[in-house]
């Protein structure tokens, strides 16, 4: 999804381009009038693609914040069982751990089992 939206961009921006390209080669060449016609259209154009960029960016966002909300709804009873089964007190964030025994990571474990009760999560 994400990715051909942002081919579909890149397409938009280089015509973009390619008109204020052979405009700007025409400008000699035009009339005034019809020079300054052309240029609000590009101008009209250009807001219309960046609204467009920024709305699609935007749902993009929000669809990336729900997968991670749900990830979190399925991750932390994860967590609260194995914390309560293997009487753990405090789960910590690997990436928040200066040293510690490999002994000590549960990380697979738990990803294990995340992928048991939630093989994927589908960007609607």
């Amino acid at each position: 999804m994400f990715s051909e939206n942002q081919k579909k961009f890149e397409k938009q921006e280089k015509e973009l381009k390619k008109f204020e390209t052979d405009l700007i080669a025409k400008k000699s060449v035009l009339l005034k009038e019809e020079y300054q016609k052309k240029a609000d259209s590009l101008r009209n154009k250009v807001t219309d693609y960046q609204k467009e960029r920024r709305e699609s960016l935007d749902n993009i966002t929000l669809k990336r914040a729900n997968a991670k909300e749900q990830l979190l709804n399925k991750i932390n009873p994860i967590l609260e069982k194995y914390s309560n089964d293997n009487n753990i007190a405090v789960i910590l964030n690997s990436k928040s751990v200066l040293f510690g025994s490999e002994d000590s990571d549960i990380t697979k474990l738990i990803v294990d089992q995340l992928n048991k009760e939630l093989p994927s999560i589908k960007l609607k």
